[in-house]
């Protein structure tokens, strides 16, 4: 089942200052404190605090896996995070555990590079079901106050030009998804809507629009203005361009250059890229040849080989093929239930 995020009371994250965990024993310790709080939010966590006791998830847990790497310089996996869940068994395990990275290396925005091995699946089961829009993203941003749409433009042509996946085109080379960068703009559309019925009905029309991943971008937006003081912005996306890290990411740049275009400043103020999503392909490429990912790949094909189909009961016939249909069921679990 699922939980009801909106009814549970807000938690109060941060360390148990009472028995003094926030006293670190070296320099990493501190800093992997640091990390803890850009992730979970909040302060004062300690070595001796679990990272999962104080709202840590498997994508939060993926988000400090890659902090890690960009602070320490060594890789750990996810599966370490959940094996050593407190601040000081992290630091044992980021020295005990973590080997050096592969350097990144680039080939040049104008050399096709392969697709990861995500995107790889995503493409595989659109292929299987055409018809499916299931990997389209959609997000309905309520605005108020006057929006200015000629400055929007601007800031989404800003994003689009920062981030090269955005204008990514995906082409298949010799039965394999290769990424092409190409030059693009910003996909925004002003449409004028009278009623919360009629921004609703042109929203499900938006959504049954269909990409071609061959002509990016792959992300496109449109402004619903009610009034002088209220609108709405739908930004649809692919999943092949796009995820639940990145939104976060997406939505911070989106408000900088819009502040920078209305104030007329160049949105080349935002902070530089570490590196674009290509590189990140590239470096995937690298290690799917190294040792460590044949380890990898043995040990799960070794857990999974009797794995069988999980059957779990029913109401009414389950169909030959998925419809995509469906619908959001609310339950609120007693506290019993949860611990």
């Amino acid at each position: 089942g699922k939980i009801d995020d909106e009814s549970l009371p807000t938690p109060e994250w941060g360390g148990n200052d009472e028995l003094g965990s926030t006293q670190f024993h070296n320099a990493s310790e501190k800093l992997l404190s640091e990390l803890w709080s850009e992730v979970l939010g909040g302060s004062g966590f300690g070595a001796d605090d679990d990272f999962f006791t104080h709202g840590g998830t498997s994508l939060k847990s993926g988000i400090l896996a890659g902090n890690i790497r960009d602070c320490f310089g060594v890789q750990i996996e996810v599966a370490d995070i959940f094996q050593y869940p407190t601040l000081r068994t992290q630091v044992a395990a980021i020295d005990r555990l973590g080997h050096q990275l592969q350097p990144l290396t680039d080939v040049g925005p104008e050399e096709s590079v392969l697709a990861t091995m995500q995107q790889r699946q995503i493409w595989l089961l659109e292929r299987l079901n055409p018809a499916s829009r299931a990997y389209n993203a959609q997000v309905l941003i309520r605005l108020r106050g006057g929006v200015d749409a000629e400055a929007l433009r601007r800031a989404l042509d800003a994003v689009v030009a920062r981030h090269e996946i955005l204008r990514t085109s995906f082409v298949r080379e010799q039965g394999r998804l290769m990424m092409v960068v190409t030059e693009a703009r910003a996909d925004l559309r002003v449409v004028d809507v009278g009623s919360e019925g009629e921004l609703r009905v042109s929203v499900a029309r938006e959504l049954k629009h269909r990409f071609d991943i061959s002509s990016p971008p792959l992300i496109r937006w449109v402004l619903f203005r009610r009034s002088e003081d209220e609108s709405s912005l739908l930004q649809v996306e692919h999943h092949l361009v796009h995820d639940g890290r990145s939104f976060g990411i997406l939505m911070r740049d989106m408000a900088a250059a819009y502040r920078a275009a209305v104030d007329g400043v160049s949105a080349e103020l935002l902070p530089p890229m570490y590196c674009q999503f290509r590189v990140f392909a590239l470096w995937q490429q690298h290690w799917l040849a190294t040792s460590a990912a044949a380890d990898q790949l043995a040990y799960w094909t070794s857990r999974l080989s009797d794995v069988s189909d999980l059957r779990l009961p029913a109401v009414g016939y389950r169909p030959i093929s998925a419809g995509g249909a469906g619908e959001k069921i609310r339950r609120r679990l007693k506290t019993d239930v949860l611990s």
